[in-house]
């Protein structure tokens, strides 16, 4: 499921979720969407951007990528033991 951010359910787009991507390389507003991700238990793939000042750690508990085909590559691979809560 695709959400737009306007007036979706968030605990539906959340539960049917897979992996959360947050592919922001400029901007606010990312933490808020990839904290109520992590609680949901999905697997997070981010840019610097998305991820900043979290205390998140690459690899472990979210995949941090700037590069396109890294950042693809990452979300191809999310669900493969990274921890999500």
């Amino acid at each position: 499921m695709i959400g737009d951010g306007r007036g979706d359910d968030r605990a539906e787009v959340f539960d049917t979720g897979g992996v959360f991507a947050c592919s922001r390389r400029i901007g606010a507003g990312n933490k808020g969407k990839v904290s109520t991700a992590r609680a949901y238990g999905l697997p997070v793939v981010s840019t610097m951007c998305g991820a900043e000042g979290m205390d998140l750690i690459d690899g472990d508990n979210v995949l941090i990528a700037d590069d396109p085909v890294a950042f693809a590559d990452d979300f191809d691979g999310a669900g493969d033991g990274l921890a999500v809560a």
